[in-house]
């Protein structure tokens, strides 16, 4: 009986040519050892990943700003190149037109 608890709660273990002998909590620190160094590997991963990708969309937010005033003022200019005023203008000046005299309007009813 002896022999076989100690046979479940130790392993042998080979790693070339060397053998040596590791019982149940050992290998229960080895793996916990192993996990939380793995944890602080991840957890220095997930800051870094995530310094980036903050990095990144403020990035985008001030592209996004910049687009934005951009169209705002090209909306601006299209108003103000597609105003009445500055057609009658150019109406005037590039087309030679005249606004007709009240006397030759001619109205059509039906």
């Amino acid at each position: 009986m002896n022999t076989a608890v100690k046979s479940l709660t130790t392993r042998t273990l080979s790693w070339w040519s060397f053998s040596f002998r590791i019982t149940k909590s050992q290998m229960t620190i080895m793996i916990l050892s192993f996990a939380v160094i793995m944890s602080a590997f991840s957890l220095v991963y997930m800051k870094d990943f995530n310094r980036r990708l903050t990095s990144q969309y403020e990035t985008l937010q001030d592209s996004n700003v910049q687009l934005h005033n951009s169209w705002s003022q090209l909306m601006i200019q299209k108003s103000k190149l597609a105003g009445q005023r500055r057609v009658a203008d150019l109406a005037r000046q590039d087309l030679n037109m005249k606004v007709p005299a009240p006397k030759s309007v001619v109205m059509i009813h039906q």
